[in-house]
Formats: structure tokens, C-alpha cells, sequence
């Protein structure tokens, strides 16, 4: 054997030996949310971070709040499949940009409790919605899990209180980019509005809007308050928090890395849900300390807004078709579920049975 032959073959087994040692590739990946560095979404990416960073030796997590990267949820999506965006938050309504039947997680007056949606963003319904969303988005998202972004969505203005649905007439109501937010805007005799939330508070400055469908949380972080004194607390709707992720940038972590920002999202998504509700406290009297004032309906009052709204179901369901249903469906069964789990769990505590 010549010594060059053995030279390589020398290089060669040593290259090889050393092959299992190599370390994963260093990765950087890019989170991206709408909303400021006061908002909860800023610390519960904040827990991620710490969570991957102190676990991993290869990821890294950079956070970009405020819309540095891209400004809304049309833009967003096209940024993560373009892989300059990682890791992207966004509410029910934001998702059906790309996967229009998710557009049911804005029904008005589909959840009935706090208790309800805790079971869903904890529980089977989360894997149900992976699912859904994954097959619908042609594999490209992946819900990385589902939290609270807000709490419970009321109306605010700048005009008056709210008390009936026929005080929202004529008002030019801002909503989110989605036909079932408008629709129900519309049953109400108000005009939709469709605005990225970066552009809300010069809107209600400018009277390009009266108003906005928003919770207490998004009215005082972004100073939206300053403008909308108004606010009447009929909970139509629930924030979901979907923090979705570019499949590709995911699978492409070795699988040790994967598990721990599996994990890490899903520590993250339960930190922000007592996040949110610890922070309304401090929301609520910074809006009555700056002059806001509230309206809760009576019972009569809000099966008013109910009913007005009710047509939306069916619009819902004709306009998205098959998909639509199966979406829905799966929505309805986990709420029907969660309100048994919950039926029960009062039953044993008020009698031990």
C-alpha cells in the first residue's frame, strides 16, 4: 500500500469515526407578532426563548415585535413561505387568509365561557386543529399550539355606549380581514371596515373608523383607548392565539432540537393564557382610569345580539362549503365535549359523586 493510498484511507476512517460527533447545525429562527413589547404575546415569546435557548445547543431564537418584519397576516404568510419569517402568531381570523374555513374561530357568541376555552386550547381539540390546518395549508403550517391572545372580544367606539344592536347603525366598524367578522358587523347595521391593527388608532383618530371589534387588552397596549372611551362587554368572540411555524424550518432541526421547541411551545401557550387574564386587571383600570367607561348587558340585552347575529352561521356554511362544515363540526363537537368535561367536574364538587 503506498503511503498516499494510506494516507487517504487513514483521513477517511478518522472522517468517519468522527462523523457522530459532528454537532447540528446552528439555527436562527425568526418570531415574528404584530402587536408591541407591552403586549403578553412579547413575554410568552420571551418564555420560549429561555425555554429552547437554555435546552439547545443550536437554536436561537430572535423576537420581532411591532410588524418589523411584515405587517399583517397576508403579508406574514407569504414571509414565512419565503422563510424570512420562522414563527408567526395570529388569531383565528388571521389564519383563514390561507386557510379560509379557520374562519370559524370567529362565530360570534360560539363560546359560552372562560372555562370552555381553556379546555379547548388544552386539550384534544388542539391536535384536531394541527390537523386541519396542516392538510389545509397543503402542509406548509404547522400549529405550533393555541393560547389566549386577548381574551374576549367586545365592542369599542368612539361615540357612544353601546346598548343594542341598533346603536351600532351607521357606525363605521373596523374589523380583521375576514368576511365573518364583517358579516356579523353588517347584521348589525354597522360598515366594516377591514384594517391592520398597526393602523387602528390613526384610523380612529381620522374617523376613517367609529369603532373596533377588539378586547380590553388590544384597547389599552396599543392606546387604542385614547380614542374609543367606549366600550360594551358582550364577549361575542374569544382570541385564540395560533402560533404556527413554517414546516420545512421545522423538520430541517435534528430531532433532539424539535422535541424541545415542541415542548417549549407548549409550556409557552399555558404561560400566556394566566399572562392574559393576570394583565386584564391592570387593562381595565388603566381604561376606567383614563375616562373609559364599560356597559354590561343585561341578559335580555345580549340575547339580542345573539340573535341578530344568527344568520352568520349559515352564511359561514354555505360560503366555505364542505371544508367549512368539517371545520365546524370539529369545533362544535370540542365545545359539546368540553362542557360535558366541565358539567362533570361541577357535579363531583358540589356533591362528590
Amino acid at each position: 500500500m503506498s503511503k498516499s493510498f494510506a494516507g487517504y484511507a487513514l483521513a477517511f476512517i478518522l472522517i468517519f469515526a468522527a462523523a457522530g460527533n459532528v454537532p447540528a447545525q446552528e439555527t436562527t429562527l425568526n418570531l415574528v407578532f404584530l402587536a408591541n413589547t407591552s403586549d403578553e404575546e412579547y413575554d410568552s415569546a420571551l418564555v420560549l426563548k429561555n425555554y429552547v435557548e437554555s435546552r439547545s445547543r443550536n437554536v436561537t431564537i430572535e423576537i420581532f415585535p411591532g410588524a418589523q418584519l411584515c405587517g399583517g397576516p397576508r403579508e406574514c404568510f407569504e414571509s414565512i413561505e419565503a422563510e424570512t419569517v420562522d414563527i408567526y402568531v395570529v388569531t383565528g381570523g388571521g389564519v383563514s387568509v390561507v386557510y379560509p374555513p379557520a374562519a370559524a374561530m370567529n362565530l360570534p357568541y360560539l363560546f359560552t365561557s372562560d372555562e370552555v376555552v381553556n379546555e379547548l386550547m388544552t386539550g384534544p381539540y388542539v391536535q384536531v386543529l394541527r390537523e386541519l390546518v396542516y392538510r389545509g395549508t397543503g402542509g406548509k403550517l404547522l400549529v405550533m399550539t393555541l393560547s389566549n391572545t386577548g381574551g374576549w372580544r367586545h365592542y369599542a367606539n368612539t361615540k357612544r355606549l353601546v346598548k343594542s344592536p341598533g346603536d351600532i347603525k351607521g357606525m363605521k366598524m373596523r374589523t380583521v380581514e375576514d368576511h365573518v367578522q364583517m358579516e356579523q358587523v353588517k347584521l348589525h347595521g354597522g360598515s366594516p371596515t377591514p384594517i391592520p391593527f398597526m393602523e387602528v388608532y390613526t384610523s380612529l383618530q381620522t374617523g376613517v373608523v367609529d369603532g373596533t371589534l377588539n378586547s380590553i387588552s388590544d384597547l389599552t397596549n396599543a392606546r387604542l383607548h385614547e380614542r374609543a372611551k367606549y366600550m360594551t362587554l358582550d364577549g361575542h368572540n374569544y382570541m385564540f392565539c395560533l402560533w404556527v411555524m413554517n414546516t420545512t424550518r421545522f423538520r430541517g432541526l435534528s430531532e433532539e432540537d424539535q422535541d424541545i421547541l415542541a415542548a417549549g411551545f407548549d409550556v409557552m401557550g399555558r404561560v400566556q393564557n394566566g399572562i392574559q387574564v393576570r394583565r386584564e386587571l391592570e387593562n381595565w383600570e388603566t381604561f376606567s382610569k383614563d375616562g373609559g367607561k364599560t356597559y354590561v348587558p343585561a341578559p335580555a340585552e345580549k340575547e339580542a345580539f345573539v340573535k341578530a347575529v344568527e344568520p352568520v352561521r349559515q352564511w359561514y356554511l354555505k360560503e366555505y362549503g364542505a371544508e367549512g362544515k368539517k371545520f365546524l363540526e370539529a369545533m362544535d363537537s370540542a365545545i359539546a365535549d368540553a362542557e360535558k368535561i366541565i358539567a362533570a367536574r361541577h357535579q363531583y364538587l358540589k356533591s362528590g359523586k
